[in-house]
């Protein structure tokens, strides 16, 4: 007897789900009747124009067939269309190359597809971002350096660098450029290196480029790259001088400081350098070169698989001595050649966060990142001969926001370039 009142009890649950899914597809086919008439069309109620484009503010109609609203528009030649749900107020045009009257048509999109009447609406949109960046272009040690300033809209940008194959007799006036690599970043202001150049009088242009293929002026140099050369790691050692702070992780060998310029340059080659979780910040270490060398760069190659993270190292200092105090102060005897934090080609968040990480901050992080040893007020000629390079690593990522005291280290490789003295 239970058994079948228990039966009967399935059997009308089932007839109940049955009808109720059915009023529900019935509702769903009511909204898509292809019978329905167009929806009404918005009520514009505002215009702000913005670089680039405009956002438009309209009223939506009260009619249970509209899907949603479309802007359709010209831009640089092509008919473009952006679409917004009911439930929003506005939606945005941008991609515009200039400040000229723009016209925008605005429909109300039914269920069925069907248009309302078009509205007529007229922008006019700020120069896009892209026109208003500074660019520059500076002869380096291997290359050229490749500079962007003033991208306050934090657009994202390619900055290409052309190079002219006419180079040889620059006095012509034809040119024949060829594309010598693309940079890309949203950053506010940021110096990317090219290296690898021969030292020859070149013709060289730059310009910046937004998603919509937008571009900035081009701006042309006659530049002559300095000669530079990767410097040996031979006789490379740990000067271990009284101060220096870098306790390898857990005592053990394959941690410690020499696997720095042990050839890992490639992941699959070589050790890492790690230092033990309990050292103190900024961790110090003295490397002697074994032969007085004058460095232009420096390149470093972080730990696999911590990307702008972790134990990776954020913000460190170089200098360098010919014969430093052998008590291991950092006094007269040193050069301060620099201080960097690691470049984010997106940029990173106004409170110092990392943010989002894109494609080209892992080619740029993965990739040897190169840091450019360059005058300062505090030296204004740091292209002097050295033996005796100390680095000091100011914060790693996991330290940066935290102001821990103690932390880990972690460093791949590192590699010199620059010139050997005669």
């Amino acid at each position: 007897m239970k058994n079948k009142l228990f039966s009967q009890f399935c059997i009308l649950s089932i007839m109940n789900i049955l009808v109720i899914m059915s009023c529900m597809e019935e509702d769903r086919l009511d909204q898509s009747d292809k019978h329905a008439p167009a929806p009404a069309p918005v009520t514009v109620s505002d215009v702000i124009n913005k670089r680039g484009g405009a956002v438009i503010k309209y009223i939506v109609p009260k009619d249970k067939n509209l899907r949603g609203v479309r802007a359709v528009y010209e831009r640089g030649g092509q008919k473009c269309q952006t679409e917004a749900s009911l439930y929003l107020d506005s939606l945005t045009v941008e991609g515009y190359g200039n400040a000229d009257h723009q016209e925008v048509k605005l429909y109300s999109i039914g269920f069925n597809e069907k248009l309302s009447d078009p509205v007529t609406v007229q922008i006019s949109p700020l120069n896009p971002a892209v026109s208003l960046v500074n660019l520059d272009i500076d002869a380096g040690f291997g290359g050229v350096k490749v500079k962007l300033n003033n991208n306050v809209e934090k657009e994202n940008l390619s900055l290409v660098l052309l190079a002219d194959t006419l180079s040889n007799d620059i006095s012509k006036d034809s040119r024949n450029w060829f594309t010598v690599q693309t940079f890309y970043t949203s950053g506010v202001s940021m110096t990317f290196v090219r290296t690898g150049m021969e030292a020859k009088t070149t013709n060289f242009a730059l310009f910046a480029r937004d998603r919509w293929n937008n571009k900035s002026d081009t701006l042309v140099r006659i530049l002559t790259p300095i000669a530079e050369v990767k410097l040996p790691k031979t006789g490379w050692r740990d000067a271990a001088l009284p101060g220096d702070l870098h306790d390898p992780a857990e005592g053990l060998a394959q941690y410690r400081l020499q696997s720095l310029w042990d050839g890992g340059e490639s992941a699959s080659v070589g050790q890492i350098y790690s230092s033990s979780s309990t050292t103190p910040m900024p961790q110090i270490a003295t490397i002697d070169l074994a032969r007085n060398m004058v460095i232009s760069r420096m390149q470093m190659w972080p730990r696999v698989n911590e990307i702008y993270a972790g134990r990776a190292v954020r913000v460190f200092q170089l200098w360098g001595s010919l014969n430093p105090n052998p008590n291991g102060n950092l006094d007269d005897t040193w050069t301060f050649l620099g201080e960097w934090e690691v470049l984010k080609p997106s940029g990173y968040n106004a409170d110092g966060s990392v943010g989002a990480v894109t494609a080209a901050d892992r080619e740029f992080f993965h990739g040897g990142m190169s840091f450019e040893i360059v005058p300062s007020e505090i030296t204004p000629d740091p292209y002097m001969p050295i033996r005796y390079l100390r680095l000091i690593v100011v914060h790693t990522y996991d330290t940066y926001l935290t102001g821990a005291k103690n932390g880990q280290v972690f460093i791949r490789e590192i590699t010199l370039w620059g010139q050997l003295p005669d």
